[in-house]
């Protein structure tokens, strides 16, 4: 797959992903709606990661500061 394909990849399941949040959410299942947040902005995340950096295998990691930092969105 090409750089643009990897990224494409994370893109594409996102706007499924917001909308379970928005259920979750909107059924008042909170916890659950947070979880799935947190997965919409990993994916982001790791789109960004496989942007700005050489390779295009984001790191097995669920740790958003990590990854934010490592994708260069927030300064280290």
């Amino acid at each position: 797959m090409t750089k643009k394909e990897h990224i494409q990849y994370w893109l594409n399941q996102i706007p499924e992903d917001i909308d379970v949040v928005t259920v979750l959410f909107n059924t008042k299942h909170y916890a659950h709606s947070l979880f799935w947040a947190h997965l919409v902005l990993e994916k982001l995340l790791k789109a960004l990661w496989v942007q700005n950096n050489t390779e295009n295998i984001p790191p097995f990691i669920h740790n958003l500061l990590k990854l934010s930092k490592t994708s260069n969105f927030i300064p280290t």
